[in-house]
């Protein structure tokens, strides 16, 4: 019962976060069919992982995962596990979807599952411990990545997201505010990030709730200051965090009832023993 419902959160958020941008202009499909018809050249690449064709093939497989997510028999969880492994690591490599970090959270939340649905005894800490290591990881390289300079400062945020974003609310706050005010709160939000991100980081070594909590408002902050379309890349690993909530819940009914059952008397000593005192002499 817990594996499945463990593979229906995990698989039901990475198949939202692999197919939410989809549609819309630009969306998956559409940079899909406008390869096809302006193909991208590049030598390094082999036939294989240059071919868009191939490429929006690999990106629809996954919907095969559909049937096990509604009746999520053993055989069928395995299969669709090794299916999301394979279609995001052959993303990960492909030059249409390489640069996208949607493949790259989907293929490490991947790999967690097939190893949870093909063990053969699940371990609540061992599987809750790789989860949160799976975030670190994660959330690691984000945080190198921003450990500069620019970021620091804020200048970086300001160029990529503030300065000509046209999307809701930029406009706003540069009517609303100063220069200097506005320049200044790119450097608040980079400063948050960084620290958000340092916390997510240290994912193995903080408790599950905590983690959960810092993840959803870290990823509805992003998605509200930038776009939504970071759910892509964000859904898979809140699905794992809220499995590690799962784990973790279980695990503490499992160990509470164990203790409630050591602590009750048992049969035989409830009994009254029989007084034999007037055997004596």
């Amino acid at each position: 019962m817990m594996r499945r419902l463990v593979f229906r959160v995990v698989a039901g958020s990475w198949l939202f976060g692999w197919f939410c941008n989809a549609l819309g202009d630009p969306g998956f499909l559409q940079n899909f069919l406008d390869a096809t018809q302006h193909p991208i050249v590049h030598d390094s690449f082999p036939e294989l992982l240059r071919d868009p064709r191939i490429a929006f093939v690999v990106y629809l497989l996954p919907l095969l995962c559909l049937m096990p997510l509604f009746r999520p028999r053993l055989m069928w969880m395995r299969a669709a596990s090794l299916l999301m492994v394979g279609t995001a690591l052959f993303s990960c490599l492909h030059l249409e979807t390489c640069n996208d970090a949607t493949f790259v959270t989907s293929l490490w939340v991947a790999l967690w599952l097939a190893w949870f649905v093909w063990s053969k005894r699940i371990d609540p800490t061992l599987a809750r411990g790789l989860a949160h290591g799976v975030v670190g990881v994660l959330f690691l390289g984000a945080l190198v990545g921003k450990l500069t300079p620019e970021h620091r400062s804020g200048e970086a945020f300001y160029r990529l997201y503030f300065r000509d974003n046209p999307a809701w609310p930029y406009p706003w706050l540069r009517e609303a505010l100063t220069r200097e005010s506005f320049r200044g709160l790119a450097t608040v939000f980079a400063r948050g990030a960084i620290f958000a991100e340092t916390l997510l980081s240290l994912a193995p070594i903080l408790p599950t709730r905590f983690v959960l909590a810092v993840g959803a408002l870290t990823s509805l902050t992003m998605m509200v200051a930038w776009t939504f379309h970071l759910a892509s890349v964000l859904s898979s690993i809140l699905g794992l965090l809220v499995a590690a909530l799962i784990l973790e819940r279980r695990f503490t009914k499992k160990a509470f009832d164990a203790a409630d059952l050591d602590s009750r008397p048992s049969k035989r000593s409830r009994r009254p023993r029989r007084d034999r005192s007037y055997r004596a002499g």
